[in-house]
């Protein structure tokens, strides 16, 4: 997979990883809402 260019190169490696956080964070809360509107 390639990586996404925003999330390193232009912005640098410590705002790239606030990205990944966040982008997993929103995954996370995207789980759990289609977990609750499952069960």
């Amino acid at each position: 997979k390639k990586k996404n260019p925003f999330q390193y190169g232009i912005w640098g490696r410590e705002f790239g990883s606030k990205v990944i956080v966040v982008n997993t964070g929103l995954k996370i809360v995207w789980i759990a809402l289609a977990l609750v509107v499952l069960l």
